[in-house]
C-alpha cells in the first residue's frame, strides 16, 4: 500500500510539472528537451497566471510534433504575471512566441539561437498578439534567425494586433549574415526603448516600423558595429 501511495504521488508531481499544465507557477523552473521535459510544439507553455523567479528552457531537440519546429517559450492566451529571469537556448524555432499573453513582465535574461529546424521561419522573439507586456534587460542573440531578433506584428490566429508591448533596456545582436533586426509591424504603441540595436546587413530593416501605429523608438542606440 505504501509503495502504491508513493507511485501515485510521483505520478502526480510529474503531471503538475508538465509543460503547459499551468501548475508550476512560482519558484524556479528548468526545462530541457533532451530530458523529455518539453511539449510537443513548444518546449514550455504559459496559459495562466505565473510568478516565476527564473525560467530556463533548452531546446536541444528541435523537431516537434507533425514535423514542425519546436519553439522555446510560448506565452499564450491567459498567460499573465511575472517571470523574473528568462533564459532560452534553442536550435529549433522561435526563442519566444507570444500569442495572447497580457499584463506580463519578463525581467533580465537572454535568448540565443544556435541553429534552426529545417526551413522554419525563426525569430528571437515573435509577438503575434497580446497586450501590456514588458521585457526588461533581455539580451537577444538569435544569430541563425532568418527573420528578426524582435518581431512585433499581428499574426497566426490573433484577431487583434499586439498593443503596449515593449522591450526596455534590451540588446539585439543579429549576427553578420542577418538582413533583419527589429521589426515593429502591425501593432499599436509597441517597440523598444533604451535598447542597443546592433547593425544588420540591410539598413532599412534594422528598425522597421513602416506598418506600425504609434511605434516606440525612444533612447535606442544604433552602433556602427557590435
Amino acid at each position: 500500500m505504501t509503495v502504491n501511495v508513493r507511485l501515485l504521488l510521483t505520478a502526480l508531481v510529474a503531471l503538475l510539472a508538465a509543460p503547459g499544465a499551468g501548475a508550476v507557477t512560482s519558484g524556479s523552473l528548468t526545462i530541457t528537451c533532451s530530458a523529455g521535459q518539453c511539449g510537443r510544439f513548444h518546449a514550455w507553455s504559459c496559459t495562466g497566471a505565473v510568478d516565476l523567479d527564473e525560467l530556463t528552457v533548452v531546446v536541444d531537440v528541435p523537431g516537434g510534433a507533425k514535423g514542425k519546429a519546436r519553439d522555446g517559450v510560448y506565452l499564450g492566451a491567459g498567460c499573465t504575471g511575472r517571470i523574473g529571469r528568462l533564459v532560452v537556448r534553442t536550435d529549433g524555432g522561435d526563442g519566444i512566441k507570444v500569442a495572447g499573453a497580457h499584463d506580463l513582465t519578463v525581467g533580465g535574461g537572454s535568448v540565443s539561437c544556435d541553429g534552426r529546424w529545417r526551413d522554419v521561419h525563426q525569430d528571437g522573439i515573435q509577438v503575434m498578439g497580446g497586450r501590456r507586456i514588458t521585457f526588461t534587460g533581455l539580451a537577444v542573440a538569435c544569430t541563425t534567425a532568418n527573420d528578426a531578433q524582435l518581431r512585433i506584428s499581428q499574426g497566426g490566429t490573433m484577431t487583434e494586433p499586439p498593443a503596449d508591448v515593449v522591450c526596455d533596456s534590451c540588446s539585439f545582436r543579429p549576427g553578420p549574415g542577418a538582413f533583419h533586426d527589429v521589426t515593429i509591424g502591425v501593432s499599436t504603441h509597441s517597440g523598444a526603448v533604451r535598447s542597443v540595436v546592433c547593425p544588420a546587413r540591410s539598413p532599412r530593416l534594422v528598425y522597421d516600423v513602416r506598418r506600425a501605429t504609434d511605434p516606440l523608438d525612444e533612447q535606442n542606440e544604433f552602433p556602427a558595429s557590435c
